[in-house]
């Protein structure tokens, strides 16, 4: 059975922030600012009908909360069998945002942002003309720089892996089905796995921020060993070599 939620999200009160509240999307666009999840605090969330619109979602919010409707730079998250649909309220008008979820997986190579992008084994560059979060990840509609719609889209995940190709009507429900089979039978991968599947960028950046070498597992910025914890073993370490020293001379003089 088919389920769906939504949730609205207010901008954060950090001073940073402060300017941007109940501004359109215009404003954002002119201050270069890219509306993102880590810029917003969900504050409600409510399950519904999966064929529920926006409107229909505004007016059971508003309805609910008539002293704290839906402004104008909130969001309304929309969760429809796990595949999410941002929507900017913009005054009268809910505009659908891209790349509102961020990437969590840390050896992302592709955004909402991604151009001049090189896919092995296909000719030019590509850039992203369209995401969509599905299952908590995040997958990009790549279509070609030069040939337009006159060449297939490419969708790719986070790490650029192509999951499929010849796309012709971009995220359609056959594609999205087929996602969700790629991401149940994908096996999960060791942390040793990520670092080689992401390739000599990952362990060179690894290298340069890890504590030791022996911390190169694809998680970059382990824990360095804890400074007071070595002191301690060192100083125990000494004392043992000391005491062992001084009832060494002590046997020796009782020999004598």
């Amino acid at each position: 059975m088919k389920s769906a939620s939504y949730s609205v999200y207010k901008l954060y009160g950090r001073g940073d922030l402060l300017p941007f509240h109940n501004k359109p999307i215009s404003y954002f666009r002119d201050k270069g600012k890219r509306i993102t999840s880590s810029m917003y605090h969900m504050v409600f969330m409510k399950d519904i009908k999966y064929d529920a619109t926006i409107f229909d979602i505004e007016a059971d919010y508003n309805n609910s909360f008539p002293d704290k409707r839906i402004n104008i730079s909130d969001v309304v998250l929309v969760n429809r069998d796990s595949v999410l649909y941002a929507y900017f309220c913009d005054g009268e008008d809910y505009l659908l945002l891209e790349g509102f979820m961020e990437n969590e997986d840390d050896g992302s190579v592709i955004d909402y942002d991604t151009r001049d992008f090189i896919i092995k084994g296909y000719e030019g560059h590509w850039y992203t003309c369209e995401s969509l979060n599905i299952m908590g990840k995040n997958f990009y509609l790549m279509e070609n720089e030069e040939f337009k719609e006159k060449v297939a889209w490419i969708i790719l995940d986070e790490r650029g892996t192509v999951i499929l190709d010849k796309v012709k009507l971009g995220f359609m429900d056959d594609v999205i089905s087929y996602i969700k089979d790629y991401i149940k039978n994908k096996p999960k991968m060791e942390n040793w796995q990520k670092a080689y599947e992401n390739g000599e960028y990952l362990r060179t950046a690894e290298m340069v921020v890890e504590a030791n070498y022996n911390m190169i597992d694809g998680i970059i910025n382990n824990k360095k060993p804890s400074v007071l914890k070595m002191l301690k073993e060192k100083q125990k370490e000494v004392r043992e070599k000391y005491d062992n020293k001084a009832n060494d001379e002590v046997l020796e003089k009782d020999n004598k």
